[in-house]
């Protein structure tokens, strides 16, 4: 349960995508081939009703960028401690001193590296939890939802399906599965707000596509 949090529990179905010559003063759909068209997701183990699933990038994305951020191996590393840790004090836990539970703590995990000691408890008290939980799951309480959050907050996308769209170049589009009434929710769409200054490109006075939108 640990490493759901990664998405290793995961794996994905290759993409397919058609190359075709589009003329960008007379074709809408230049510029818009994807090679996610299709890409389905897989399950390779057990995922818990209310888990968030997370796409992983891999380690160099984040390292490219400057970003010290713990990926898969800093993880499973935390989860091996966890439960070494307790193999070898869970007899004898409830019977040691908070100066004493804090003191070896202390002393498994201090020459740990960063990362990995990053998304550790902090605090001796929070090991048995993070032990039963896992690194990931623990670090990213918010990761698992209850059923009675889902009940309140959560929506069924069952009222739509994918399909080639009707429109000329406009590759796939949402076509309803049932009546949808006047005022009703279709579905939930989060964004990610980003700055101009992100969809600039390497090459001199080159951007995105995405800026004359």
């Amino acid at each position: 349960q640990g490493r759901n949090a990664m998405m290793i529990d995961g794996k994905t179905s290759a993409g397919r995508h058609k190359e075709v010559t589009m003329d960008r003063t007379t074709d809408v759909g230049a510029g818009a081939i994807s090679d996610f068209l299709n890409v389905q997701f897989e399950s390779t183990q057990d995922i818990a009703a209310g888990s968030e699933l997370f796409v992983g990038y891999g380690p160099k994305w984040f390292e490219d960028r400057g970003m010290n951020l713990p990926t898969t191996e800093n993880y499973a590393q935390a989860d091996d401690v966890l439960s070494l840790f307790m193999k070898l004090h869970r007899a004898k836990w409830t019977e040691l001193s908070p100066e004493e539970k804090a003191k070896k703590w202390t002393a498994f995990t201090q020459k740990l590296e960063f990362k990995t000691r990053s998304v550790l408890p902090q605090s001796h008290d929070e090991v048995p939890q993070a032990a039963e939980m896992g690194s990931a799951q623990f670090s990213l309480p918010g990761s698992r939802r209850s059923m009675e959050w889902l009940e309140s907050n959560g929506q069924c996308m069952s009222n739509m399906r994918a399909g080639r769209s009707t429109i000329p170049q406009a590759g796939t589009g949402a076509f309803a599965t049932r009546r949808l009434n006047g005022g009703e929710v279709i579905s939930p769409v989060p964004t990610l707000p980003i700055s101009r200054e992100s969809l600039s490109m390497e090459a001199e006075n080159t951007q995105q596509l995405a800026l004359n939108y």
